[in-house]
């Protein structure tokens, strides 16, 4: 009797703190995200550059920059009074289709931030209903590619900088110190002296 008393107790605890949201299960988030994807009359090193570029321009953070076609970037953190907070997260994939043809996928998804009674606090996927921030960042990226883009001289200097050489700080010999000997500590010798030295013609009239 105890113990069923017990497991009814704890079973009315968890429907109570999963009705007031304290506790979810994890969703299955597969299908959440929006994705559009277009290609463009640009180099595959001129469309890398230049997705980098616009997605500083508009303000989000850079968390991956891979050189192999890859970007994920976050929009800034969200929140509303006591609301949990939310973000948004972008993938940008790239593939090269000729040496003037790029591909170009932009997928965007909601993220809140939270616990699960299978997870520990971290960023959760939630579907995402508003196209229109994956649709300007791949419209800024034609937009700019239309004006030229960035060069793909910046690709490859990133992919072949040297590496800063340390140069030592020029280093100024000290010089010697002056050697006084005990004679330049004499006295001077009587003016009288020194005057008698200078005027023979005087001393030779006395």
């Amino acid at each position: 009797m105890m113990r069923s008393t017990v497991i009814n107790s704890f079973l009315v605890l968890v429907v109570a703190l999963t009705g007031l949201g304290c506790a979810r299960a994890a969703r299955d988030t597969s299908g959440f995200a929006l994705r559009e994807e277009t290609t463009v009359n640009s180099s595959y090193e001129d469309t890398w550059q230049t997705v980098k570029y616009v997605l500083r321009e508009q303000g989000y953070e850079l968390y991956t920059m891979d050189k192999r076609g890859y970007f994920v970037a976050y929009s800034p953190l969200k929140r509303v009074l006591w609301m949990q907070p939310k973000r948004t997260k972008f993938t940008v994939e790239l593939a090269r289709l000729s040496d003037n043809e790029t591909a170009v996928a932009v997928e965007s998804i909601r993220q809140i931030y939270g616990v699960t009674l299978l997870t520990h606090p971290n960023w959760h996927d939630r579907k995402q209903s508003d196209p229109a921030p994956g649709s300007a960042l791949l419209e800024g990226v034609c937009a700019r590619l239309a004006e030229g883009g960035e060069p793909a001289e910046a690709f490859a200097d990133e992919v072949n900088a040297p590496a800063e050489i340390e140069v030592e700080p020029e280093t100024v010999p000290l010089e010697e110190p002056v050697v006084v000997e005990a004679s330049d500590l004499a006295p001077p010798a009587d003016l009288e002296d020194l005057e008698d030295a200078a005027d023979p013609e005087e001393n030779s009239e006395d």
